[in-house]
């Protein structure tokens, strides 16, 4: 019997979030979304009207926010096109075109694609090691997921107050141990840090990761939420995490500091 070549393997994959209540189209070998992306969808998921998804990759956290809040609108913006057309293809799949607009497009020139004070929020996972740092990963998609090769954390903070109305809200996850730096360009950019929110892995350890909300013209002032523990001892995600991470439903947050 004549023995037939196997298959390659499919260039893509479609990964359910939420229970698989969402699917999302992304490359098998480039770019991958990880639940830092769902974490920060849960950390924006009390707000309303019209967001921005700067960076938005396979659009994961703007398909969560469709779920997880009551935004009516969204935009994504990505600036690499084979990703883009991922992130638009995961929007049609989900029957979520009147509520997700894909952009591809640079947000450095933001203001060619949304005019200003155009949104009420933004949400940003943005590449947390500058372009000299660290190993730059030979995939393209994910050197530039994660590496300031297209765009540095001023740029992200200079088009997120381009767009946002004024007392706007911007929301991101970045290194915790890198926090000097993103109050340092919040300051530049005149955004006001607001909320924070440390993640660590189990309670026992550092926090790796931090979600902090900035406000366009807002006073000081700032709230440092009980912090997020990930897993159990035994592994399993810790059980608000885990229920949100089925769901999509968020447990009601504390009042946003004025």
């Amino acid at each position: 019997m004549l023995k037939t070549a196997k298959e390659a393997p499919a260039p893509e994959t479609t990964d359910g979030i939420f229970g698989g209540a969402l699917r999302v189209i992304q490359g098998r070998n480039g770019y991958r979304f990880s639940v830092d992306a769902l974490l920060l969808a849960r950390f924006a998921s009390h707000e309303t009207g019209t967001g921005l998804d700067l960076g938005a990759g396979s659009g994961v956290i703007s398909l969560a926010l469709t779920r997880a809040s009551k935004a009516e609108f969204l935009y994504a913006i990505e600036i690499q096109k084979e990703l883009a057309d991922r992130a638009q293809r995961s929007v049609s799949l989900n029957g979520l075109e009147d509520r997700v607009n894909v952009l591809h497009g640079d947000f450095r020139r933001i203001g060619d694609h949304l005019p200003p004070l155009s949104v009420d929020f933004v949400v940003a996972n943005p590449p947390y090691q500058q372009a000299a740092s660290g190993r730059v990963n030979p995939n393209t998609e994910r050197a530039i997921a994660r590496h300031e090769i297209e765009m540095t954390l001023d740029d992200m903070m200079a088009a997120a107050c381009h767009v946002l109305r004024g007392r706007g809200r911007l929301y991101v996850i970045y290194p915790a141990q890198a926090l000097g730096r993103l109050f340092e360009s919040a300051r530049r950019a005149r955004l006001a840090v607001k909320r924070l929110q440390f993640v660590h892995g189990h309670a026992d350890d550092p926090a790796k990761m931090v979600l902090a909300e900035l406000m366009k013209d807002g006073k000081e002032g700032l709230t440092v939420e009980s912090p997020i523990v990930l897993f159990q001892h035994d592994g399993a995600y810790a059980p608000e995490i885990g229920t949100f991470l089925r769901t999509g439903v968020a447990a009601p947050p504390p009042t946003p500091p004025a």
